[in-house]
């Protein structure tokens, strides 16, 4: 039951029916970068991958702000006092929904 749950949730993503706006898109084209022989089927990203896409850049101290902030989903896999933060590709989308709007929506009056 697991796997048709997981299936519908990919073939959504494959679909675009998750992508709502034009500046999610340009994003989510980004992630789809970061390893280019899976594309859209890379579901793990790390911390420096995340900051490459959001923000053009491999320091990490925004997206670790970000995961201080419970701005985006991750799960923490570090030793001691070593911090690795794991993110999904379903969190870095929520994440993604709920900053990216296109503006064309605003002007629907």
């Amino acid at each position: 039951m697991a796997t048709a749950i997981q299936t519908d949730w990919l073939q959504k993503i494959r679909d675009g029916e998750m992508i709502d706006s034009a500046e999610m898109a340009y994003f989510v084209e980004k992630l789809n970068k970061v390893d280019p022989a899976k594309g859209e089927s890379k579901q793990i990203f790390s911390a420096r991958d995340v900051a490459l896409v959001l923000f053009g850049t491999a320091e990490t101290k925004g997206v670790y702000a970000l995961c201080d902030s419970n701005a985006i989903g991750h799960i923490d896999v570090g030793t001691g006092t070593k911090r690795k933060c794991m993110f999904t590709r379903y969190a870095i989308y929520e994440f993604l929904r709920g900053r990216c709007a296109d503006q064309s929506q605003f002007k629907r009056i």
